[in-house]
């Protein structure tokens, strides 16, 4: 199941006659006025926070484009470097190194995504993550009737760590490999929460699956990624896995807050409450946040 709707592209870029006009528009403008104040570049240049999203949008919306998706550091230093002193230098290029980190960021997310989790390569990663929220060691074959509890004919209940079914191979189809690691990584570095956290997940009534719930938050994740919609929050902290998965980990303690707080009857009430979720999501991606649980409440 999905329930991740693609994001709009951040930042716009221009389409149309009017969007171009505005572009010439602005670009005149900032000719005319570019003999009294500092330009556009150096306006940012000033600010104390990182506007790398903002050079990006400049860069673009100029009458000779400046696509930071295909040029290097040095191509797009090289273009602009008449629009700012020499002393600016170091903070341009600190920019301008940003937006290339989050776009590697992005190439090697998406692959990650891409990658199909099969049995003959990651049994491991699978018999982990069972071992991590179950606490009981798994030995996954080749088949799914190869499964089995380590010393012991049973089988391991994978709707119990909530996979749909008893193949955990089927769910990942929508968040690849990605959504395996992520998963590993929530659980081995928020082990305690994630288990307390699976009780409640797995509550046969009341329960809405932990796998399952991370798998489409890394799709929606990735989504935003690509999209663009995370720029600010990794241009406000940094590039790179670990954070994406630190955001992973702190969105999914935040469903569960959501699904604590609006107390479903079951979950045919999972898509009304993820929808709630990703509002909060886009809202605190907006000011290059993440959605947190309220100070004045304890997570269990």
């Amino acid at each position: 199941m999905s329930y991740t709707p693609d994001f709009e592209v951040e930042p716009p870029k221009p389409s149309g006659v009017f969007q171009w006009l505005y572009v010439y528009l602005n670009s005149l403008l900032e000719l005319v006025i570019g003999f009294y104040y500092p330009g556009q570049i150096q306006r940012l240049l000033e600010k104390s926070t990182n506007r790398a999203l903002e050079l990006e949008e400049c860069l673009f919306w100029r009458p000779k484009p400046i696509d930071c998706e295909k040029l290097s550091e040095k191509e797009i230093l090289k273009e602009i470097k008449g629009e700012v002193t020499q002393e600016e230098g170091p903070s341009l290029l600190k920019m301008i190194c940003s937006i290339k980190k989050f776009q590697r960021l992005r190439h090697e997310i998406e692959m990650k995504r891409a990658t199909t989790v099969t049995r003959e390569l990651h049994r491991d990663y699978l018999e982990h993550l069972f071992e991590l929220i179950k606490e009981e060691k798994v030995v996954v074959g080749l088949d799914k009737e190869d499964d089995k509890v380590e010393n012991s004919n049973e089988k391991p209940d994978w709707v119990s760590i909530g996979f749909q079914g008893s193949d955990p191979i089927t769910d990942f189809r929508g968040g690849g490999l990605l959504s395996l690691l992520q998963l590993i990584y929530f659980c081995e570095n928020y082990t305690e929460k994630a288990r307390n956290l699976n009780v409640r997940a797995s509550h046969p009534t009341k329960g809405y699956g932990l796998a399952i719930t991370g798998i489409n938050l890394t799709v929606m994740l990735s989504k935003a990624l690509n999209a663009g919609a995370m720029k600010k929050y990794f241009y406000n902290t940094t590039s790179c896995v670990e954070q994406l998965n630190i955001a992973f980990s702190e969105c999914f303690l935040y469903f569960d807050f959501l699904w604590k707080r609006e107390d479903p009857e079951d979950i045919m009430q999972f898509s009304f409450i993820f929808d709630i979720f990703r509002a909060d999501f886009e809202k605190a991606m907006r000011n290059g946040d993440i959605p947190s649980i309220p100070t004045s409440i304890t997570p269990s």
